[in-house]
């Protein structure tokens, strides 16, 4: 019988995307010898109730092979060696293109030519490395964008293994140098939102910042910990966010058209913020997120309406009356609460402020 294919060492780099209209994921996997595997796995509906099982092929779709350097780790034995060297890969199937990085190596494959495109290796003159006084920089995460850049999380260090600064660096897949700029801050969290044109980043002092992916320019900055409140549901009060690092970083619902962002902190705190985009994403939502949101208060109020509807034809006029002014004060304590401040805030709304200027 047929066996799987695998990797003879340990896997250290994985990526994945799913192909144009098509039921079929690919996965790039490379092990630390440089062997690089591309599978496909197809999603089978096996049942009328829309259940799907996804089924793996034995064998790889493509084998590709890098050098990856080898380096000593024990300075008093010559004869150990290891490699211990940054391997990062990225696969877009809209384009057919897998890049895998190795050391300061970038390599580009294409999955329908089944060859090596191109390598080229990152020129450190890029990196401002004499700015920084740093002779070493290794590739921490690198995204393949579907416009045809390659961009790169670098961290420098100095000669001591000191860490100095992190910087962005874009390359065409052709090896051209596009842009770089160097960070006042610590990368935690890093996405390419489905292959686009856009870098988001998390830092360690809680901020979000958005780049072109081409450019670099910084398209905006976030500080989720300044713009947003914390709100116990407990006590219903609110409590001061303090800064942690952003570990995760989630754009939707179109990822290349994103409305809305979420991020989570180290110390467990979760951001819901809209983008620009969001009011004309929550326009032709049906139904829209904001009637869910506040469905129980206006579910009740509707029905206190309704009441007075029908009192008004079977009833005295007094009991419509109440009725009505039962509903029109659960409106107000409605306008009041913290929920809807807190969707106004969502939506970047100021707040109103009564006669005497409280909010």
């Amino acid at each position: 019988s047929s066996t799987f294919t695998q990797h003879k060492s340990e896997v250290i780099a994985i990526s994945s995307d799913g192909m144009p209209s098509s039921t079929t994921d690919v996965i790039v996997s490379c092990d630390k010898d440089g062997i690089i595997l591309l599978w496909a796995i197809s999603k089978v509906r096996i049942n009328s109730d829309d259940t799907s099982q996804c089924i793996i092929f034995r064998y790889p779709q493509r084998i590709y092979h890098i050098w990856v350097p080898s380096i000593r780790i024990n300075n008093q034995d010559n004869d150990n060696l290891s490699t211990n060297v940054s391997i990062c890969c990225d696969v877009s199937s809209l384009i057919g293109i897998i890049v895998v990085i190795a050391a300061q190596t970038i390599h580009v494959f294409s999955m329908e030519r089944d060859e090596k495109i191109i390598s080229f290796t990152i020129d450190s003159s890029h990196l401002n490395v004499n700015k920084f006084d740093s002779n070493k920089f290794i590739c921490k995460r690198m995204s393949l964008s579907d416009e045809g850049y390659i961009n790169i999380h670098n961290s420098l260090y100095s000669s001591d293994d000191k860490f100095l600064s992190d910087c962005l660096i874009t390359y065409s897949l052709l090896g051209d140098f596009c842009s770089m700029v160097c960070l006042n801050s610590t990368i935690s969290s890093y996405i390419c939102p489905g292959h686009g044109d856009t870098i988001i980043i998390g830092t360690v002092d809680g901020n979000i910042e958005i780049y072109d992916i081409s450019t670099l320019h910084r398209l905006s900055s976030i500080q989720p910990y300044v713009s947003c409140y914390q709100l116990d549901s407990n006590t219903n009060q609110v409590n001061s966010n303090k800064v942690s690092p952003i570990i995760n970083i989630s754009v939707g619902p179109n990822p290349l058209h994103p409305s809305i962002i979420t991020a989570n902190t180290l110390s467990g705190e979760i951001y819901v913020r809209p983008l620009p985009d969001f009011i004309n994403w929550e326009r032709n939502r049906n139904p829209s997120v904001l009637s869910q949101i506040v469905s129980g208060h206006i579910q009740a109020v509707k029905g206190t309406i309704q009441q007075a509807h029908n009192y008004i034809s079977s009833t005295t006029d007094t009991i419509a009356q109440n009725a009505r002014q039962y509903a029109d004060e659960q409106l107000k304590k409605i306008n009041k609460t913290s929920l809807w401040r807190g969707v106004g805030n969502f939506l970047g709304l100021s707040k109103d402020k009564d006669k005497d200027g409280n909010i």
